[in-house]
Protein backbone atom coordinates (compact mmCIF):
# COMPACT_ATOMS: atom_id res chain seq x y z
CA UNK A 1 0.00 0.00 0.00
CA UNK A 2 2.71 2.15 1.03
CA UNK A 3 4.18 1.90 -2.65
CA UNK A 4 1.19 2.95 -4.40
CA UNK A 5 1.16 5.62 -2.57
CA UNK A 6 4.21 7.15 -2.89
CA UNK A 7 3.62 6.40 -6.24
CA UNK A 8 0.23 8.65 -6.58
CA UNK A 9 2.55 11.01 -5.08
CA UNK A 10 5.12 11.34 -7.28
CA UNK A 11 2.62 10.98 -10.33
CA UNK A 12 0.82 14.07 -8.62
CA UNK A 13 4.43 15.96 -8.21
CA UNK A 14 4.75 15.21 -12.34
CA UNK A 15 1.83 16.73 -13.23
CA UNK A 16 1.99 19.60 -11.14
CA UNK A 17 5.27 20.58 -12.23
CA UNK A 18 4.11 19.64 -16.01
CA UNK A 19 1.46 22.08 -15.19
CA UNK A 20 3.53 24.70 -13.74
CA UNK A 21 6.13 24.34 -16.74
CA UNK A 22 3.28 25.03 -19.41
CA UNK A 23 2.35 28.36 -17.33
CA UNK A 24 5.68 29.94 -16.99
CA UNK A 25 7.26 28.55 -20.76
CA UNK A 26 7.35 31.50 -22.74
CA UNK A 27 5.22 30.79 -26.33
CA UNK A 28 7.12 31.63 -29.72
CA UNK A 29 3.84 33.25 -30.62
CA UNK A 30 1.39 36.15 -28.48
CA UNK A 31 -1.80 36.56 -30.44
CA UNK A 32 -3.26 39.46 -30.17
CA UNK A 33 -6.77 40.50 -30.76
CA UNK A 34 -9.51 43.04 -29.36
CA UNK A 35 -13.13 42.38 -29.71
CA UNK A 36 -16.22 44.67 -28.86
CA UNK A 37 -19.84 43.15 -29.63
CA UNK A 38 -19.00 40.95 -32.72
CA UNK A 39 -20.34 37.62 -31.25
CA UNK A 40 -21.83 36.91 -34.62
CA UNK A 41 -18.40 37.04 -36.32
CA UNK A 42 -15.95 36.29 -33.51
CA UNK A 43 -15.97 32.55 -33.43
CA UNK A 44 -14.79 31.76 -36.55
CA UNK A 45 -11.95 34.44 -35.99
CA UNK A 46 -10.92 32.79 -32.96
CA UNK A 47 -11.07 29.07 -34.42
CA UNK A 48 -8.54 30.42 -37.50
CA UNK A 49 -6.03 30.59 -34.36
CA UNK A 50 -6.97 27.48 -32.69
CA UNK A 51 -6.22 25.70 -35.69
CA UNK A 52 -3.14 26.54 -37.30
CA UNK A 53 -0.76 24.19 -38.26
CA UNK A 54 1.83 26.12 -35.80
CA UNK A 55 0.59 25.93 -32.39
CA UNK A 56 3.63 27.18 -30.10
CA UNK A 57 1.24 30.47 -29.02
CA UNK A 58 -0.78 32.59 -26.57
CA UNK A 59 -3.94 33.96 -27.59
CA UNK A 60 -4.37 36.98 -25.64
CA UNK A 61 -7.71 38.26 -26.19
CA UNK A 62 -9.31 41.72 -24.51
CA UNK A 63 -13.15 41.75 -24.43
CA UNK A 64 -13.69 45.67 -24.09
CA UNK A 65 -16.92 45.81 -22.53
CA UNK A 66 -18.83 43.72 -24.59
CA UNK A 67 -22.52 43.40 -23.60
CA UNK A 68 -23.76 41.07 -26.43
CA UNK A 69 -22.69 37.74 -25.90
CA UNK A 70 -18.79 38.11 -26.03
CA UNK A 71 -18.11 36.92 -22.76
CA UNK A 72 -19.79 33.79 -23.36
CA UNK A 73 -17.96 32.81 -26.02
CA UNK A 74 -14.74 33.58 -24.79
CA UNK A 75 -15.35 31.91 -21.42
CA UNK A 76 -16.25 28.37 -23.10
CA UNK A 77 -13.30 28.67 -25.86
CA UNK A 78 -10.62 29.37 -22.80
CA UNK A 79 -12.23 26.41 -20.93
CA UNK A 80 -11.47 24.53 -24.19
CA UNK A 81 -7.96 25.39 -24.59
CA UNK A 82 -5.36 26.55 -22.00
CA UNK A 83 -3.64 29.15 -24.71
CA UNK A 84 -6.22 31.45 -24.47
CA UNK A 85 -5.96 34.52 -21.93
CA UNK A 86 -8.53 37.04 -22.10
CA UNK A 87 -8.34 40.26 -20.43
CA UNK A 88 -11.65 42.05 -19.63
CA UNK A 89 -12.20 45.99 -19.76
CA UNK A 90 -14.83 47.68 -18.02
CA UNK A 91 -16.05 50.05 -19.42
CA UNK A 92 -15.25 49.76 -23.07
CA UNK A 93 -11.87 51.93 -23.68
CA UNK A 94 -11.25 51.97 -27.22
CA UNK A 95 -9.06 49.56 -29.95
CA UNK A 96 -5.51 51.41 -28.66
CA UNK A 97 -6.03 50.96 -25.12
CA UNK A 98 -6.68 46.98 -25.80
CA UNK A 99 -3.75 46.45 -28.50
CA UNK A 100 -1.42 48.59 -25.68
CA UNK A 101 -2.57 46.28 -22.76
CA UNK A 102 -2.04 43.32 -25.61
CA UNK A 103 1.38 44.13 -25.95
CA UNK A 104 2.29 44.80 -22.10
CA UNK A 105 0.70 40.95 -21.40
CA UNK A 106 2.15 39.46 -24.01
CA UNK A 107 5.19 36.96 -23.53
CA UNK A 108 6.23 35.51 -27.00
CA UNK A 109 9.00 36.26 -28.70
CA UNK A 110 6.43 37.34 -32.07
CA UNK A 111 3.26 39.45 -31.43
CA UNK A 112 0.88 38.74 -33.49
CA UNK A 113 -2.12 40.85 -34.37
CA UNK A 114 -5.66 39.52 -35.31
CA UNK A 115 -8.97 40.91 -35.78
CA UNK A 116 -12.64 39.56 -34.30
CA UNK A 117 -13.86 39.31 -38.05
CA UNK A 118 -11.39 37.97 -40.35
CA UNK A 119 -9.75 34.69 -40.77
CA UNK A 120 -6.39 33.42 -40.61
CA UNK A 121 -5.39 30.39 -43.46
CA UNK A 122 -3.99 27.58 -41.40
CA UNK A 123 -0.73 27.84 -42.25
CA UNK A 124 -0.48 31.34 -41.60
CA UNK A 125 1.55 31.11 -38.05
CA UNK A 126 4.17 28.68 -39.99
CA UNK A 127 5.12 30.78 -42.83
CA UNK A 128 5.53 34.31 -40.95
CA UNK A 129 7.68 32.38 -37.97
CA UNK A 130 9.70 30.69 -41.16
CA UNK A 131 10.45 34.19 -42.85
CA UNK A 132 11.30 36.39 -38.97
CA UNK A 133 13.63 33.46 -37.87
CA UNK A 134 15.60 33.86 -41.81
CA UNK A 135 15.87 37.70 -41.63
CA UNK A 136 16.66 39.31 -38.53
CA UNK A 137 16.42 42.62 -40.11
CA UNK A 138 12.98 42.39 -40.56
CA UNK A 139 11.04 43.89 -37.68
CA UNK A 140 7.30 43.14 -38.59
CA UNK A 141 6.20 41.18 -41.93
CA UNK A 142 2.23 41.30 -43.22
CA UNK A 143 1.01 39.28 -46.10
CA UNK A 144 -0.89 39.42 -48.79
CA UNK A 145 -4.91 39.67 -48.16
CA UNK A 146 -7.97 38.31 -49.80
CA UNK A 147 -11.45 38.28 -49.06
CA UNK A 148 -13.20 35.98 -47.63
CA UNK A 149 -13.49 32.51 -48.76
CA UNK A 150 -11.21 33.23 -51.69
CA UNK A 151 -7.54 32.98 -52.40
CA UNK A 152 -6.85 36.16 -54.98
CA UNK A 153 -5.47 39.15 -53.40
CA UNK A 154 -6.67 42.44 -52.98
CA UNK A 155 -5.06 44.46 -55.91
CA UNK A 156 -3.75 46.69 -53.34
CA UNK A 157 -1.67 44.53 -51.12
CA UNK A 158 1.21 43.93 -53.80
CA UNK A 159 3.99 45.88 -52.52
CA UNK A 160 6.60 42.97 -50.30
CA UNK A 161 10.04 44.94 -50.69
CA UNK A 162 10.55 46.83 -46.93
CA UNK A 163 11.96 49.83 -48.86
CA UNK A 164 8.94 50.13 -51.55
CA UNK A 165 6.69 49.76 -48.39
CA UNK A 166 8.49 52.45 -46.56
CA UNK A 167 8.40 55.08 -49.26
CA UNK A 168 4.52 53.99 -49.79
CA UNK A 169 3.83 54.86 -46.07
CA UNK A 170 5.35 58.67 -46.70
CA UNK A 171 2.89 58.67 -49.93
CA UNK A 172 -0.16 58.33 -47.79
CA UNK A 173 -0.48 54.66 -48.68
CA UNK A 174 0.09 51.58 -46.56
CA UNK A 175 0.49 48.02 -48.30
CA UNK A 176 0.33 46.11 -45.32
CA UNK A 177 -2.44 44.71 -43.59
CA UNK A 178 -2.66 45.59 -39.79
CA UNK A 179 -3.76 42.59 -38.58
CA UNK A 180 -2.02 40.74 -40.65
CA UNK A 181 1.10 41.47 -38.72
CA UNK A 182 3.67 39.36 -37.18
CA UNK A 183 6.25 41.62 -35.11
CA UNK A 184 9.09 41.29 -33.06
CA UNK A 185 8.61 41.82 -29.48
CA UNK A 186 11.73 42.96 -28.07
CA UNK A 187 11.74 45.36 -31.08
CA UNK A 188 9.00 47.10 -29.97
CA UNK A 189 9.91 46.84 -26.59
CA UNK A 190 13.32 48.29 -26.86
CA UNK A 191 12.25 51.07 -28.80
CA UNK A 192 9.44 51.70 -26.35
CA UNK A 193 7.13 51.68 -29.40
CA UNK A 194 3.13 51.50 -28.48
CA UNK A 195 -0.02 52.64 -30.64
CA UNK A 196 -0.39 55.83 -30.14
CA UNK A 197 -3.51 57.87 -28.42
CA UNK A 198 -4.99 60.32 -30.52
CA UNK A 199 -4.98 58.44 -33.90
CA UNK A 200 -8.84 56.68 -33.55
CA UNK A 201 -9.76 54.46 -36.16
CA UNK A 202 -6.36 55.27 -38.20
CA UNK A 203 -4.02 53.90 -35.19
CA UNK A 204 -1.88 51.76 -38.09
CA UNK A 205 0.17 54.67 -39.46
CA UNK A 206 1.67 55.94 -36.55
CA UNK A 207 2.68 52.56 -35.19
CA UNK A 208 4.17 51.63 -38.46
CA UNK A 209 5.72 55.17 -38.40
CA UNK A 210 7.35 54.25 -35.22
CA UNK A 211 8.43 50.95 -36.32
CA UNK A 212 10.16 53.06 -39.82
CA UNK A 213 11.66 55.83 -37.27
CA UNK A 214 13.42 53.23 -34.64
CA UNK A 215 15.18 51.80 -38.10
CA UNK A 216 12.61 48.73 -38.28
CA UNK A 217 11.98 47.27 -41.92
CA UNK A 218 8.44 45.93 -42.71
CA UNK A 219 8.03 43.62 -45.32
CA UNK A 220 5.07 41.38 -46.69
CA UNK A 221 5.48 37.54 -47.20
CA UNK A 222 3.64 37.38 -51.45
CA UNK A 223 1.45 34.94 -50.05
CA UNK A 224 -2.23 35.13 -48.76
CA UNK A 225 -2.37 34.64 -45.34
CA UNK A 226 -5.76 36.56 -44.31
CA UNK A 227 -9.00 36.50 -45.39
CA UNK A 228 -9.54 40.51 -44.75
CA UNK A 229 -13.22 41.29 -44.02
CA UNK A 230 -14.02 45.02 -45.86
CA UNK A 231 -17.12 46.22 -44.75
CA UNK A 232 -19.30 49.76 -44.08
CA UNK A 233 -20.72 48.61 -40.52
CA UNK A 234 -18.99 51.76 -38.85
CA UNK A 235 -21.02 54.94 -38.45
CA UNK A 236 -20.36 58.12 -40.67
CA UNK A 237 -18.22 59.84 -37.70
CA UNK A 238 -15.93 56.96 -37.74
CA UNK A 239 -14.77 57.45 -41.22
CA UNK A 240 -14.92 61.52 -40.70
CA UNK A 241 -12.20 60.87 -37.82
CA UNK A 242 -10.88 57.65 -39.96
CA UNK A 243 -9.73 60.47 -42.79
CA UNK A 244 -8.88 63.24 -40.55
CA UNK A 245 -6.30 61.18 -38.46
CA UNK A 246 -4.95 59.24 -41.62
CA UNK A 247 -4.14 62.87 -43.43
CA UNK A 248 -2.65 64.17 -39.93
CA UNK A 249 -0.14 61.74 -39.41
CA UNK A 250 0.78 61.67 -43.51
CA UNK A 251 1.27 65.44 -43.31
CA UNK A 252 3.82 65.04 -40.40
CA UNK A 253 5.49 62.17 -41.84
CA UNK A 254 6.18 63.99 -45.36
CA UNK A 255 7.36 66.53 -43.61
CA UNK A 256 10.64 64.67 -42.65
CA UNK A 257 11.40 65.20 -46.52
CA UNK A 258 10.24 68.97 -46.86
CA UNK A 259 7.53 71.38 -45.04
CA UNK A 260 4.34 70.65 -46.37
CA UNK A 261 1.34 73.00 -46.12
CA UNK A 262 -1.29 71.45 -44.38
CA UNK A 263 -3.72 73.02 -47.05
CA UNK A 264 -2.02 71.33 -49.66
CA UNK A 265 -3.55 68.78 -51.81
CA UNK A 266 -1.63 65.25 -50.70
CA UNK A 267 -1.37 64.17 -54.38
CA UNK A 268 1.22 61.01 -54.88
CA UNK A 269 2.65 62.72 -58.11
CA UNK A 270 3.09 66.22 -56.81
CA UNK A 271 4.81 64.83 -53.70
CA UNK A 272 7.44 62.30 -55.84
CA UNK A 273 9.73 64.99 -57.37
CA UNK A 274 9.80 66.69 -54.22
CA UNK A 275 10.43 63.90 -52.39
CA UNK A 276 13.38 63.29 -54.97
CA UNK A 277 14.94 66.40 -54.47
CA UNK A 278 15.01 66.41 -50.73
CA UNK A 279 16.08 62.77 -50.75
CA UNK A 280 19.49 63.73 -52.52
CA UNK A 281 20.52 65.60 -49.13
CA UNK A 282 18.43 63.96 -46.14
CA UNK A 283 18.81 60.15 -47.77
CA UNK A 284 15.71 58.78 -45.73
CA UNK A 285 15.68 56.49 -48.63
CA UNK A 286 17.30 54.47 -51.20
CA UNK A 287 17.45 56.82 -54.09
CA UNK A 288 17.05 54.34 -56.87
CA UNK A 289 13.89 52.65 -55.61
CA UNK A 290 12.31 56.21 -54.82
CA UNK A 291 13.09 56.77 -58.79
CA UNK A 292 11.30 53.14 -59.66
CA UNK A 293 7.99 54.01 -57.43
CA UNK A 294 8.00 57.17 -59.09
CA UNK A 295 8.28 56.18 -62.53
CA UNK A 296 5.40 53.17 -61.46
CA UNK A 297 3.08 55.55 -59.86
CA UNK A 298 3.17 58.56 -62.47
CA UNK A 299 4.48 56.81 -65.66
CA UNK A 300 7.34 59.33 -66.11
CA UNK A 301 9.99 61.57 -64.20
CA UNK A 302 10.16 65.31 -63.35
CA UNK A 303 12.90 66.25 -66.39
CA UNK A 304 13.64 69.44 -64.15
CA UNK A 305 14.34 67.37 -61.41
CA UNK A 306 16.63 65.31 -63.63
CA UNK A 307 18.47 68.06 -65.02
CA UNK A 308 19.31 69.24 -61.51
CA UNK A 309 20.84 66.19 -60.15
CA UNK A 310 22.97 65.72 -63.63
CA UNK A 311 24.77 69.12 -62.96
Amino acid sequence: MKKYTIIAVALTCLIGAWMVFRYISTPMVSVVMSTYNRADLLPRAVESILNQTYGDFEFIIIDDGSTDGTADILRAYAEQDNRIKVITNRPNQGLIVSLNKGIDAARGKYIARMDDDDVAVPQRFERQVAFMEGHSDVAAVGSWISPLDSMTPYSFQRETDPERIRIMLYLGSVPVCHPSLLMRRDFLNRHHIRYRQGYEAAEDRPFYGEIISAGGQIANIPEVLMHYRLHGSNNPEYYRRQAVNKRRFHIAFINRFFSFDASEPFRKCDLLPRMLKANTEKHLVDQDTLARVYQDLCGSMDTDYLKETEQ
